[in-house]
């Protein structure tokens, strides 16, 4: 019994990539704040206050790609080998939704702020 529970754990250990927790968390931390920042960044300066938040959301994710895409390619890294091309381009698919999601909630945050131009335009039209 104890013989057949080593192989097995071997077998789990041996099969899939090993990456240092800490690395891992830390660069996924990182590469997020990365990601922020750009989105913070750019939706100052492309929010307009008047466009929707979707619109400025989508402008926002294509500004912003680079970041994501080292995201991406980070979060994936040695899984790649292990998944069908659809099972990655779904995670990537699924990614680029909550993406553009986070993008829109960017811009509705800063708004609520008054971090963005949204309230200045309210007050001078007012």
């Amino acid at each position: 019994m104890l013989k057949s529970l080593s192989i097995f754990l071997a077998f789990i250990v041996f099969s899939f990539p090993i990456y240092s927790d800490a690395q891992t968390i830390e660069g996924v931390k990182i590469l997020a704040q990365e990601m922020s920042n750009c989105l913070i960044k750019n939706a100052l300066i492309l929010d307009d206050g008047i466009s929707d938040a979707t619109t400025i959301g989508r402008a926002l994710t294509i500004t912003c790609r680079k970041e994501f895409e080292k995201s991406i390619d980070y979060n994936l890294k040695g899984t790649r080998n292990y998944l069908k091309p659809v099972e990655v381009q779904n995670i990537i698919d699924n990614y680029k939704a909550d993406f553009l999601n986070t993008a829109i909630a960017t811009v509705l945050k800063l708004r609520a702020k008054g971090i963005s131009p949204t309230k200045k335009i309210k007050k001078e039209t007012q």
